[in-house]
């Protein structure tokens, strides 16, 4: 737990890609969430930038574990990156070899990506007056993943952890 805290403090943004369970969202991503929060008040999320991708079987893409997380995510501090929501519904339907396969989705889920170094280079642009951000870091966290993604002008490395 104190290297997936480390993580996400070390990081720029958090992006949350979760599928939904039962109305919610599952329950060891819940408790990692939990234990990240600790201690009260000083979450490694306090002020962070945090987007949301949710999935589900069902045409409503899991927007009640989205309704769930911000939720979680408000209470921890946690800064929620707005615009449409990104919910992909029917997301077996769009699966081949693991792979999604649904093009125009895939294109609003990518669209959904730039608004989070966006939105850190203008939070950083107002609360601390950064005037030029040239490379931003972000963790992608998943059920049972996490991966930091860095994103430089031009550029895009990827590296798990």
């Amino acid at each position: 737990m104190a290297a997936f805290k480390k993580t996400i403090a070390e990081s720029d943004g958090v992006l949350i890609a979760t599928p939904e369970y039962n109305h919610g969202i599952p329950g060891v991503l819940k408790n990692a969430l939990d234990w990240a929060s600790r201690p009260v008040f000083e979450s490694c999320f306090k002020h962070k930038p945090v987007s949301i991708i949710s999935s589900s079987v069902a045409f409503t893409g899991g927007v009640r574990a989205q309704y769930q997380l911000r939720e979680t995510l408000i209470s921890m501090h946690a800064h929620l990156v707005m615009g449409p929501e990104v919910v992909v519904g029917g997301i077996h339907t769009n699966l081949a070899d693991d792979f999604y396969t649904d093009e125009k989705g895939l294109t609003f889920i990518l669209k959904s990506l730039g608004r989070l170094p966006t939105f850190w280079i203008n939070f950083t642009q107002v609360f601390t007056c950064v005037a030029t951000v040239t490379r931003f870091e972000f963790l992608v966290i998943g059920e049972l993943y996490a991966i930091k993604l860095t994103h430089s002008v031009g550029d895009c490395s990827l590296s798990s952890i």
